[in-house]
């Protein structure tokens, strides 16, 4: 029986930041910590690491004593990239 490929911080990052680039997470969804880490297979540390440099890259948030949360879409920045978009067109 072969065992799973162990998952490193880097891996678990990486996977979570394509999981969120991908949308695979709803604007403003929270994400539960305990479900993903056993989604991915791995301990919360390694989740919560991930989790903390994405708000740092400011595709997810975080709000004091309610958790993690997928990045909400401002209106005035989907103006701006229609904006960009129709002059690119």
């Amino acid at each position: 029986m072969a065992s799973k490929p162990i998952k490193t911080g880097p891996r678990v990052y990486e996977e979570i930041r394509r999981m969120a680039m991908d949308y695979r997470f709803k604007p403003n969804e929270r994400i539960n910590e305990v479900a993903l880490a056993a989604r991915l297979n791995v301990s919360r540390s390694p989740v919560r690491e991930a989790l903390q440099r994405l708000v740092t890259e400011e595709l997810i948030t975080f709000q004091t004593n309610r958790g993690f949360f997928c990045r909400g879409f401002d209106v005035d920045e989907i103006v701006n990239l229609s904006d960009v978009r129709a002059v690119l067109e």
